[in-house]
This record gives C-alpha cells, sequence and structure tokens, in this order.
C-alpha cells in the first residue's frame, strides 16, 4: 500500500514547487521606517553632543551597562537586526549576535556577563532571551503568543522586569484598522522562574526601569485608545509615570510636568528622566523641568550610572521612489523599498508610484526605470492610490480622492468614507481620466488579463463590496456585498484575491471572476492584507499583522503597528512564508515580472503566455478533467507560438500524468515523450522534459538506467532546481542500493527550497526507504506542524509509523490525510481498514483493504486504488505468499507502477527470501 500512492503523492507535490525554483524573485514595497539612525551621546542637559556610531546604517536602542563601561545597542548594519556593544569613547565595536531572527532590546546584567534581549528566534514571536556574553550561548527565557518587550535587570540581578502583551486582545482604534496595544509590566527571574504580572490589566503601562533599591519598578501609562492617540509625535496629550512596589504592587504615580511622557528612568541622584514626543516638544526631559538634548528625531535615550550622560539615537528619514535594497530572510526573495503602493509593468523594467509632495500638497504619480530620470506623468491635489497596469504596458489605473483614512498630508480627525473615483491614464502621462462615478469611494482597481475588464473596490451610500466594471459600455457586475478590499486580479484570469473584514480581523480570500468558489486563504488574527500575485500566479504576496508587535507601539518609528511583515504563500493558502521580521511597517508590495525568467523563455508573444500560465494553473489542480483542460491551452499557447518550448514542456508533464487518474497509459506517455522531446529540440537548455523524460521511462517504461540518465542530465542543466533534484532522490531511493546518494540528492533538494513541505516530506520518504523510521517521523511530524493542511506530511507519517510496526498510529494519519486530501477511494480503504484492526487487528485490517481493493477493481476498474500491487501487498503482509505471487504476476501484467518499488518496500520483507520474488524482480528489470 505505501509506492504507488507515494508516488503519485510525490508527483502531486513536485508540480507545486516547480515555479519556486527560478532565479531569485524581487519585491518592491514601502517600508516606513528611517532611512538612517545613528547613536550620539551628550552630557544630561543637551551639551557636547558628539556622534558614537557611523553614518549609514540603522543603530538604536542603546543602554548603558551599570559599570558605565559598555553600551549595548541594536543594528542592522549586518543584515537583520542584531545586538552589538562598543565603549562610551567610540572604540571596541562588537558584534553579540547574529542570527536572522530579529533581535533588539538588550538589557546588560549588573556584572556585564549576560544580556537580556528581546528575540522573535521561537517562532517569530517577541519574547524574551538571555545571552552569555562568555559562551555566546543564547537561552530562551519566556515564551507564549504574545509580545514581551524592554527588559530591564534589577541592581541586585535577582529580577528582570519586562512589559508584555501576552494575554491581551489586540483591539482596533476606534475607526481604524491598526491595533491597540494593551500591555502590562511583569517580573521574573533570570533563571526563568517566578514570572508574574505586577500592573492592572487592561490598558496599557510599559518601558519599566528599576529604583537603585531593586524594590520597585518606573513605567509610564495610558489608556489603551491612547496607544494609537500618540503613536508618533503629532499630538499633545498627557501621559502618567508611575512607581510600582514589586512587592505589593501598589502602584503611586509621579508628579511630572505635562506632556505624552515615555521610557522614564530613576537617575543616581533620585531625579526623575524621561522622553518628551508631543506635537509641543520633544526630547529629554527631567523632574526639576529642566530639559536634555531634543528634537523630534531623537529616541531611546538611556543614561549613563551616574546620571551625568545620556546616549541616543537620532533617525532621518528619507523616502526615495528609487528603490532601496533591504536584507531578506530568505536569499531566494530580494526586497526593495520605494515610496507608496508600488506596481510594476508587465515586462518588469520600470515601475508606476505615488509619491506626496509636501511642498505643493499634491500626490505625484511617478514612472520609475533603472538607468532613466524619474518622470512624473499625473500631479493632482487628490490623492493617488494603488496604481495597475494593464497587460500591453500602455495604461495605468488607480484610485483618486481624499481618502482620510489614508490622507498623507496631515493627520486631523475626517470623516472615513469620501467620494472617490478609479481614474485612468496612459504610461506616457496623456489621456487622464475618470472610469467610475457617483458618490461611493471607489479604489484599488486591477485589470484582468484580458484588458477589458476592471475590478475594484466600492464603499458608501450605493453599497459595499466588490465591483467588475467592463470598460467598453462601463456595465457593472456586482462581484461581493460585504467589506472587501484590495481586489487583485490573478496572471492567469481565474482568481481574484482580495481582503474581506471579519469581525476585527482581515482575511484574504479568493474569487472566480464569476463570483463562484469563494476561498478562505488565511485564518489568522490581526490584518492581512496589501496583496500582489507573482508573475505566473502561483503565489500571492501579501503584509500581515500576524506576528505582533516587536515593541511597545510608542517606541517604533511614526505609525508602529503590528502591521507590517511580508508574507508569500501559495495561491491556495498553503507553502506560507515570512520574508521580513523587523520593527517597521512594511507594505504594498508588487512582484517584479521576470522578463528573462524561465516562464516567458522562448516566447514573444504575451497571448501565448497567458494560455501557458492558465495551463499551469490548469495542470496544478490534479484532476483528469483539469489536466486535459490543461492540454487544451498548451495547445493553445504553441498554436500561438510554435516554438515555444514552455508550452511543449507543460504539454508533456500533462500527458505523462493522465495515466495516473485512469487515462490509457499506451496512448498518453508516448504523447508526453514526443511533447517533451520537442520542448528539448526548442530549447535544450531546460532541466523540466528532462524530468518529465526521465519519470516517463521509469514509471512507463522500467527503463531504470534511461531514467536516472534523464534526471542526472536535468539536474546537470540547472543545479539550483529543487525539484530535479528531489524527483533524482525520490527514483534513487525507491530502487535502492543507493542510499546515501538519494539522501545526498534529497538534502540538497532542501536546501535549495527548505521551507516547501513537498521537498521536505520527499526528505522524509527517502529516510524510509533507507528504513530510518525516526529520522522520517521527526522531518514529517515538523512539516505536519508547520503546515497542517499539507495532506503530504501525513502520508509519509503513516508509512513510517508502518515501518516500526505502530500500527494504532498509522491509521490515525492515514484518516489525517484521507481528510486533507478529499481523496473518497483512499478513504473507503482506510475506513476498512480501521474496522478490520479495531476487530482482528493489524491482520484484520489488512485483510479488509483486500477486499475493498478488489471492490474497487470491480466498480471503477479505471481507479489507481484498485491497484493489483497493492492487493499483493497486503497479502505479502497476511503471510499468504501464493496469493501475494499471483496478484504481483497480475501486477506485472498490467504494468503496475508499483512494482518500481520491489527493493525497497519494507511490507515485503516477509516473501523476500522465496525464490519467486527474485524472479519477479529480474522480470521487472530492476538494477541489481
Amino acid at each position: 500500500m505505501i509506492r504507488p500512492f507515494r508516488w503519485l503523492l510525490f508527483l502531486v507535490a513536485a508540480t507545486t514547487i516547480s515555479s519556486f525554483c527560478l532565479a531569485a524573485d524581487h519585491i518592491l514595497f514601502l517600508r516606513i521606517a528611517p532611512s538612517e539612525a545613528r547613536l550620539f551621546i551628550s552630557n544630561a542637559d543637551g551639551s557636547g553632543e558628539r556622534a558614537l556610531t557611523q553614518s549609514g546604517a540603522l543603530d538604536y536602542n542603546p543602554a548603558w551597562s551599570s559599570s558605565g563601561d559598555w553600551i549595548v545597542f541594536t543594528s542592522e548594519r549586518g543584515g537583520s537586526a542584531d545586538l552589538y556593544r562598543i565603549h562610551p569613547d567610540g572604540t571596541s565595536l562588537e558584534r553579540l549576535t547574529d542570527d536572522p531572527a530579529f533581535d533588539d532590546q538588550a538589557s546588560l546584567s549588573p556584572d556585564d556577563k549576560q544580556v537580556v534581549f528581546v528575540s522573535t528566534r521561537a517562532a517569530g514571536r517577541a519574547n524574551l532571551w538571555v545571552l552569555n556574553l562568555i559562551t555566546r550561548k543564547a537561552r530562551p527565557l519566556t515564551s507564549g503568543d504574545g509580545g514581551d518587550f524592554r527588559p530591564a535587570w534589577s541592581p541586585n540581578g535577582e529580577w528582570i522586569a519586562f512589559s508584555s502583551d501576552r494575554g491581551s486582545s489586540l483591539p482596533p482604534a476606534k475607526g481604524r484598522w491598526e491595533r491597540l496595544h494593551l500591555v502590562d509590566i511583569y517580573l521574573i527571574r533570570p533563571d526563568g522562574t517566578g514570572l508574574r504580572r505586577i500592573s492592572a490589566h487592561g490598558n496599557f503601562c510599559g518601558g519599566p526601569k528599576w529604583t537603585r533599591d531593586s524594590k520597585s519598578v518606573i513605567a509610564y501609562c495610558m489608556t489603551a485608545e491612547e496607544t494609537w492617540t500618540y503613536r508618533g509625535s503629532d499630538q499633545d496629550g498627557d501621559t502618567q509615570l508611575v512607581q510600582i512596589n514589586v512587592q505589593t504592587g501598589m502602584l503611586k504615580p509621579l508628579a511630572v510636568g505635562p506632556g505624552v511622557k515615555m521610557t522614564p528612568s530613576m537617575l543616581a541622584s533620585g531625579e526623575l528622566a524621561y522622553l518628551r514626543n508631543d506635537k509641543s516638544a520633544h526630547g529629554v526631559f527631567y523632574g526639576t523641568g529642566k530639559h536634555g538634548p531634543t528634537g523630534s528625531d531623537l529616541y531611546s535615550p538611556s543614561w549613563s550610572p551616574d546620571g551625568t550622560h545620556v546616549v541616543y539615537s537620532r533617525y532621518n528619514e528619507t523616502y526615495t521612489a528609487e528603490p532601496v535594497k533591504l536584507w531578506s530572510r530568505n536569499p531566494n526573495y530580494e526586497l526593495s523599498t520605494t515610496a507608496l503602493l508600488p506596481a510594476y509593468d508587465p515586462t518588469g523594467q520600470r515601475f508606476a508610484v505615488m509619491k506626496p509632495d509636501q511642498a505643493t500638497k499634491t500626490a505625484k504619480l511617478l514612472i520609475v526605470e533603472e538607468g532613466k530620470p524619474t518622470r512624473t506623468i499625473l500631479e493632482r491635489r487628490e490623492l493617488i492610490l494603488g496604481p495597475q497596469w494593464s497587460l500591453d504596458g500602455q495604461k495605468i489605473i488607480f484610485g483618486i480622492g481624499d481618502f482620510p483614512l489614508f490622507t498623507v498630508f496631515d493627520s486631523e480627525d475626517q470623516k472615513p468614507v469620501a467620494p472617490a473615483q478609479v481614474g485612468m491614464v496612459n504610461a506616457d502621462g496623456s489621456g487622464f481620466h475618470v472610469i467610475t462615478s457617483g458618490p461611493n469611494s471607489n479604489a484599488f482597481p486591477s485589470f484582468a488579463p484580458d484588458g477589458k475588464h476592471i475590478v475594484y473596490r466600492t464603499t458608501g451610500p450605493d453599497g459595499t463590496g466588490l465591483r467588475i466594471i467592463k470598460l467598453d459600455d462601463h456595465s457593472i457586475t456586482v462581484l461581493t456585498t460585504d467589506y472587501d478590499n484590495f481586489p487583485v486580479w490573478s496572471p492567469r484570469g481565474d482568481l481574484i484575491a482580495f481582503v474581506r473584514k471579519i469581525g476585527d480581523d482581515f482575511e484574504i480570500f479568493t474569487i472566480r471572476p464569476d463570483g463562484k468558489d469563494v476561498s478562505q486563504l488565511t485564518h489568522t488574527k490581526g490584518n492581512d492584507a496589501h496583496l500582489g500575485w507573482s508573475p505566473d500566479g502561483e503565489r500571492i504576496v501579501f503584509t500581515s499583522s500576524r506576528m505582533g508587535f516587536k515593541d511597545e507601539a510608542l517606541n517604533g518609528d511614526t505609525a508602529a503597528q503590528p502591521y507590517g511583515e511580508i508574507f508569500v504563500m501559495r495561491y491556495d493558502g498553503t507553502q506560507v512564508e515570512q520574508l521580513t521580521d523587523n520593527q517597521w511597517e512594511d507594505g504594498g508590495p508588487s512582484w517584479q515580472p521576470h522578463d528573462q525568467q524561465a516562464e516567458k523563455q522562448g516566447t514573444q508573444s504575451p497571448e501565448a503566455y497567458q494560455l501557458y500560465l492558465k495551463g499551469r494553473s490548469y495542470y496544478d489542480k490534479r484532476t483528469l478533467a483539469d489536466l486535459e483542460t490543461a492540454i487544451t491551452y498548451f495547445n493553445q499557447a504553441i498554436a500561438k507560438d510554435p516554438g515555444y518550448a514552455l508550452a511543449y514542456a507543460g504539454l508533456a508533464y500533462s500527458y505523462g500524468r493522465l495515466p495516473d487518474f485512469g487515462a490509457s497509459a499506451s496512448e498518453n506517455y508516448p504523447k508526453s515523450n514526443a511533447a517533451a522531446l520537442k520542448a528539448i529540440e526548442l530549447d535544450p537548455t531546460l532541466a523540466r522534459p528532462h524530468v518529465t523524460l526521465g519519470s516517463n521511462k521509469m514509471m512507463y517504461e522500467w527503463d531504470f538506467v534511461g531514467g536516472l540518465t534523464e534526471f542526472r542530465k536535468a539536474v546537470e542543466l540547472d543545479p539550483t532546481s529543487a525539484d530535479a533534484h528531489e524527483v533524482y532522490a525520490e527514483e534513487l531511493g525507491l530502487l535502492g542500493g543507493r542510499e546515501q546518494d538519494a539522501l545526498a540528492e534529497a538534502n540538497r533538494a532542501h536546501q535549495l527550497d527548505e521551507r516547501s513541505p513537498a521537498v521536505s516530506v520527499v526528505l522524509g520518504n527517502v529516510h524510509i526507504d533507507a528504513r530510518r523510521f525516526d529520522e522520517a517521523i521527526a522531518i514529517c511530524e515538523e512539516v505536519a506542524s508547520e503546515n497542517p493542511t499539507f495532506a503530504g506530511a501525513r502520508y509519509c507519517l503513516a508509512i513510517a509509523y508502518w515501518g516500526k510496526k505502530m500500527y494504532p498510529q498509522v491509521i490515525e494519519e492515514w484518516k489525517a490525510y484521507d481528510q486533507l486530501s478529499g481523496d473518497r477511494d483512499d478513504s473507503e480503504i482506510t475506513s476498512a481498514m480501521e474496522q478490520g484492526f479495531h476487530s482482528s487487528g493489524w491482520k484484520g485490517a489488512l485483510s479488509q483493504s483486500i477486499e475493498t481493493l478488489k471492490t474497487q477493481r470491480k466498480t471503477h476498474p479505471s481507479s489507481a486504488y484498485g491497484s493489483a500491487y497493492r492487493i499483493a501487498e497486503a497479502y505479502a503482509g497476511l503471510g499468504d505468499k501464493d496469493q501475494a505471487f499471483q496478484w504481483f504476476n497480475t501486477a506485472f501484467q498490467e504494468h503496475d507502477e508499483g512494482l518500481v518499488a520491489l527493493k525497497t518496500d519494507f511490507a515485503l520483507d516477509s516473501i523476500r527470501s522465496d525464490p519467486r520474488f527474485a524472479e519477479l524482480v529480474r522480470k521487472v528489470g530492476l538494477p541489481q
């Protein structure tokens, strides 16, 4: 029961990642963050300011050691946010952490031997870790789904105070989508014991610092709603500074001056110091009424132990439309920042973006192209939001209007909805006109691939939801009537992705242009939004708040909120991957088309390319009808461009998979081979046709030497192709005798695409072939945990548990597989096995599976699940050798693909010594 299904499952998995193995993808978006952050030191009164670190980097959140010898701080000079330390005189700069996770907000222990800091190393959440500065080993201190921030070591070394939103909801601010920050003060011992909350829950208290006697902490507090009101420095107001007794929890307000007061500290003299951050004043202030260094660019002050000096960061914010390269967690994705809501044209050689001009109070629609001056093609008093290109690259559509919630010229309270329309302009700046009309706010339009329709969102007195407008007669179709936004039409034309508000959360959905098949892709608390499609329609890039806050809301730059990490996922919501991990706000991503990447290789016909993409979208659905539809589209693409090699490669794959769904093998495999050979003739550099030829030779022709030769050729042509390496690994593993080579190929595939669950499962399968069941279980359990909807992980676990004779777990994992895959025929077998197992153990399970398989052969003989090999395998498990070999002979006559795994199928161990087994291996022609 192992091999036929593992092969079919593997083929399904491999198709889903083929587009992941191209050259690095480039994603462009706006990052709201300082363009430079530099550390400075001054006297407590602000005099004598001098730079501590050099310009050109992001250095922030400095903290002075209790000895006064060191300043520890966060820097992004090496890529991700990591911890560094430096002497106050600027010497002995030293990197303390080097991890791709976010490391920030450090506090040194009183003996300067340890650092407690905030890190996202565990599951992406902001928790506390402790770094031993002697061994350089880090250990987790806190855990959980909430965020922990701003740790501070007590002077006696016995406690660490910190703020946390653990146990808190993150409700939206009134009338907004941004999240309020409900935060409490906690204590924990450095060994991780004694965790307890010391502030009242329900609002915000943060930034704890200790008094010199270690008996109290001081903090700043406000209402939950004020965590949005005071985010930024453009509002006047008043927050409270308090002192909390750590033994009794008694809270005492501290009398200081007015303003939005943050990050208080008690100096050696007993004087209170804090940062004021409001419209009237920004900088360091003291309880006596005096002030220190000031400026709207000043952040995160920290005082020397004697209180005579203060270190802080000054931010410089320069937003430019020219792309600036950023660090990426995955080197397969290149990231850059630009201005607001960029959009690439179909060639990927230029992009449109809106940039506000504060001097003229206008919005400018710009065209940015490498090596050429940036051009303004439209300038308006209204905002211009969300430009998108037509497929021919000649026109740009956008929303144009007041958009009070999105205004960038001021932050005064305004009505949430104002009239706005969808506008259009030619790429050269001519022909501006408005497409929609009426009292509603219409925005975020997206072209259909046919260039004849536009989808957009609308809200107002005329209704809410998504609308499709036909450009030739301006007729409008109501697509949805919910609170929906950010619609983007897939390059394939078959789906529209959009964001829907469900309660307080925003989730990503897809819908077909005819309004059918609404599917929810994300199910996380918070905001998922700002969507963009990959050029092939395989993946969606989006912004998400799912990882929560990384710092107290008011400590971040401008509008800090847990709404700004860039993620990608497949179009069905699987294979979600986080690309950014920082405290800044990242949003409005656009995926750059690769004009020279493999998808367009060999064709200059946009029509052929679109037909090819449609074919890809159908063969990925993995049903007989969809494969037949894919073949139709690939043939149409070839009709448009007879020299389009990739269309032939798609045709080869589709014909080769039809027999897995009951179609004639003798009719379709030759067609598959012919198409693959044509693709290679047209483009000898393509690896994919060789993968198809290899699988056809192996599974249909039983030409194992020829099959392996094709796989080696594919790997040689594209050494960075994870799917080529994984197919090669799977084949080597199935055939047996070359376990180390199989594991090496599987590991190479995993290195190339380590976040693909399909690749990871193949690694697990190869371990099963090598009888390394415990390793396979560990691998596939991790895949199942990280990808709970991926059926392949469950099948891998079932087989590994079978190898260990853990039969109850086998049944449970097969049931999980059946539920996730929706496979009715296999569900029948699993149900029968479960009944048999409950009555007569594993032999009862095998007996019931035999009867069900035989019934399936009679009722629908074209089904792959009536496999004679599977029946023979079950008889072998029962110890009935004669019946097993009778059915193996039937499998041989039917050219059953399961026979490829004869040498490695552990379920056949009981009959392996029978002379008839060696003869069967010889007849199949398996390598000796």
